[in-house]
């Protein structure tokens, strides 16, 4: 927890977006690590959204069923610096940036919720 909490420190960021364990995927191990961030975020006051899957799917692309390499390309489509990601990606055996698009869609999906509660305040 002390990288997190550097991290925070250093950035000094107000929130905390997290990918929710999808629960026949996870462990007693992962669960007490998304447990600890969630612990330190809020002791240093940070707002924490918190995604699953599901929903991200269900936020990019409504109504329909989405994987992960169709989450890559809507998110390399929103954001076509990631492209080339998204090129080495197809390419190699063991996926490799998969994390890093979900981190995006996952920041992407935060900050678009707390745009829109922003606005009807």
């Amino acid at each position: 927890m002390s990288v997190i909490s550097d991290l925070t420190g250093h950035h000094r960021p107000n929130v905390l977006s997290l990918k929710e364990p999808h629960p026949s995927r996870s462990s007693a191990n992962l669960d007490r690590v998304v447990s600890r961030i969630r612990e330190l975020s809020k002791r240093k006051g940070l707002r924490i959204c918190q995604y699953s899957m599901e929903e991200l799917g269900s936020f990019f692309c409504p109504g329909e069923r989405i994987n992960r390499s169709d989450l890559m390309e809507i998110i390399a489509e929103k954001y076509p610096v990631l492209a080339h990601e998204l090129d080495r990606e197809r390419t190699i055996i063991n996926p490799y940036y998969v994390r890093m698009f979900e981190a995006v869609a996952l920041g992407s999906m935060c900050f678009n919720h707390l745009d829109r509660h922003r606005q009807t305040t």
